[in-house]
């Protein structure tokens, strides 16, 4: 048995709005622009630490599938800002 993933997979091209922004998901390993990362800056976890998402020390904290090895396309994305 495999492992199971868990989180929402949104695909390439797909546009939607985070924090009343449009948005669209792009290919790419480019986490300093992902609108996703700018959102959780600040977001701390119950001991104080920060939980910024796209941080090498946090990798991803969002809900959103965005890493390689976790989607079924196989390819980075991230969400960029229109």
């Amino acid at each position: 048995m495999g492992s199971k993933n868990y989180g929402v997979e949104i695909p390439i091209g797909a546009v939607l709005l985070i924090d009343e922004e449009p948005c669209i998901v792009k290919e790419g390993r480019t986490c300093k622009k992902c609108a996703i990362r700018q959102m959780t800056a600040g977001r701390l976890n119950l001991y104080g630490g920060s939980m910024q998402c796209g941080t090498r020390e946090n990798g991803n904290t969002s809900d959103f599938l965005c890493a390689k090895d976790v989607r079924t396309d196989k390819k980075y994305v991230y969400f960029a800002k229109v």
